[in-house]
């Protein structure tokens, strides 16, 4: 009975360590907390999404100096973009002055410039112009910047971690790397991209 009533998060980890614990032959359905609990759902958006490794894309999204998308995970909104040194970076998408989103959509740019009071910055994140901050002391234009947050390509995948306390992502998924080389992942090329809303958990999904 307290696999099918697990709603709080404790008793949801507790029945969980009950499953894990069986052995095959037993296996069973997960509590539907698993599936519905929206505390438990703050756990995960904690405990996976921000400090796990996520993707976000390919890197055929973005293949020329300029290439951008915008993007949003739990809740933090995105730039992936590439630079103009060719290198993959995924920024935070908020303006450091009033905290406005910078970017919609996806583009080419070599500037990114906030709607709200025109703040730009280079697609590296260095903050380049801020209208009238001359005349605030001691505001340096060069110390500014959009957060950075610690990006990895794996074979074309694009991989964030929001925490950047993740160990590096390709020596963990080596153990899959006999069951993809014959795929040649890294050559693969995005053919079509489509945003849906699904009303239902992440897991299920998945």
């Amino acid at each position: 009975m307290k696999l099918k009533n697990a709603n709080g998060v404790s008793e949801i980890l507790e029945a969980l360590a009950e499953i894990r614990d069986l052995d095959e032959s037993q296996a069973r359905s997960l509590p539907a907390g698993f599936y519905s609990s929206e505390k438990y759902l703050e756990l995960e958006k904690e405990e996976i999404f921000r400090k796990e490794w996520i993707c976000l894309g390919r890197a055929e999204q973005i293949p020329n100096p300029g290439d951008y998308f915008a993007t949003d995970l739990v809740e933090e909104p995105l730039i992936v973009v590439r630079g103009q040194d060719k290198k993959v970076r995924v920024l935070s998408n908020v303006c450091r002055h009033r905290s406005s989103v910078i970017l919609e959509g996806k583009g080419t740019a070599k500037h990114f410039v906030c709607p709200y009071h025109a703040w730009t910055y280079a697609n590296d994140g260095q903050l380049l112009r801020a209208p009238y901050m001359d005349q605030v002391k001691d505001f340096d234009v060069k110390g500014c910047r959009l957060p950075e947050f610690k990006t990895e390509v794996w074979h074309g995948f694009l991989y964030v971690n929001l925490d950047g306390k993740a160990k590096p992502l390709a020596p963990r998924l080596k153990g899959l790397e006999p069951y993809i080389t014959n795929h040649h992942p890294e050559e693969m090329d995005v053919n079509v991209v489509q945003d849906e809303v699904w009303p239902t958990n992440w897991k299920c999904l998945a």
